[in-house]
């Protein structure tokens, strides 16, 4: 296998199991994990009241790292 078939395919496994709600954990780099953010209202200059909706973020948390 060549290094960017590597790359690639675990790329794609650490996807898979951040879609499926998983935190992948590797040891001596980190932990990637989905943060959940809920639906929240904000005002724009005008005073016009948006609902922002509810996303999921990306985040990373270096090993050893609070």
């Amino acid at each position: 296998m060549q290094q960017d078939q590597i790359e690639k395919a675990f790329a794609n496994l650490i996807r898979e199991e951040l879609i499926r709600s998983h935190s992948v954990e590797i040891d001596g780099i980190g932990t990637f994990s989905l943060k959940y953010h809920k639906p929240e209202e904000k005002e724009r200059d005008d005073g016009t009241i948006v609902l922002m909706p509810p996303v999921r973020t990306l985040e990373f948390k270096p090993e050893g790292g609070s």
